[in-house]
């Protein structure tokens, strides 16, 4: 919990907030623990739209036009599967 990224995210319209029921002194030692956070994240959000990757990807194009696609924009996500 630093205070620059709590500021960042200030700057970009969210709100830090702390995740109720992690144990973030034992997160990095246990791997699902690290998805629970992630979920948690996603969960308790406050932007209107969020995209969720994996660390090993790579971009390409600027992944916020998917926020216009159609099946988008008529479902509210998309999911690819992880090869």
């Amino acid at each position: 919990w630093e205070e620059r990224h709590v500021r960042r995210l200030a700057e970009l319209g969210a709100i830090a907030r702390r995740t109720q029921g992690v144990d973030t002194a034992n997160m990095l030692s246990n791997l699902h623990s690290k998805y629970r956070v992630k979920t948690s994240g996603l969960v308790e959000s406050t932007f209107r739209h969020v995209i969720w990757m994996d660390e090993d990807i790579l971009m390409l194009r600027d992944p916020t036009t998917v926020f216009e696609w159609p099946q988008y924009v008529e479902r509210g996500a998309i999911f690819w599967p992880d090869l």
